[in-house]
């Protein structure tokens, strides 16, 4: 009835949760990222951001570093420029994004050939953003929270996500809509609450 997912300790997944009819349905869903700890607390992954339907390899994607260690987790290091908020001509490339605007995707969509289409910034940014944060192996015995780098804190909670039997041992605690973004550089330490 059920299919067990595991995930390998020291990795970070990111995914896109909330079911729909096809991965262009998805395209503004925010992404949850797994964090499922090693033995020493630690975790990365990648995260590859790009417009979802195009082959272009090019100019509109980036790859982003998520990173757990020492506690604090962290999203930056872009490892490819991606063009940002301007009009898309598919014979031209656009202007590139302002420095302040981050990573932002440029393309979500296959215009027509023959029409320009003017990119929303901030539904773009919408498909980058966080709605949860899941860590994996966390002490079972402790309560904790994330503490942002604008002071504030939010307490996690307990998820469903775990192996039945381990609950003793280890946990699954959830950062609900903790307000970053993929194209973002950000911090956040998570402390014993």
């Amino acid at each position: 009835s059920a299919v067990p997912a595991y995930y390998r300790g020291g990795t970070i997944v990111a995914r896109k949760d909330r079911a729909r009819r096809s991965s262009r349905a998805m395209t503004f869903d925010p992404h949850t990222l797994v964090v499922a700890l090693d033995t020493s607390g630690s975790a990365s992954g990648r995260v590859f951001l790009d417009d979802g339907i195009s082959q272009d390899t090019g100019s509109n994607r980036a790859m982003r570093r998520v990173a757990m260690s020492g506690g604090t987790l962290s999203c930056g290091g872009d490892e490819a420029h991606v063009w940002g908020k301007g009009t898309y001509t598919p014979a031209a490339e656009p202007s590139p994004e302002p420095a302040s605007q981050g990573v932002i995707g440029r393309v979500f969509g296959t215009p027509p050939a023959s029409k320009e289409v003017a990119l929303n910034a901030d539904d773009v940014a919408r498909g980058m953003e966080v709605e949860r944060v899941i860590f994996l192996g966390l002490p079972a015995n402790k309560a904790f929270k994330a503490v942002f780098a604008d002071g504030r804190e939010e307490a996690l909670v307990k998820s469903p996500y775990i192996t039945p039997g381990l609950e003793a041992t280890t946990s699954a605690l959830t950062l609900r809509t903790p307000g970053v973004r993929l194209h973002q550089d950000w911090q956040l330490r998570i402390v014993a609450a």
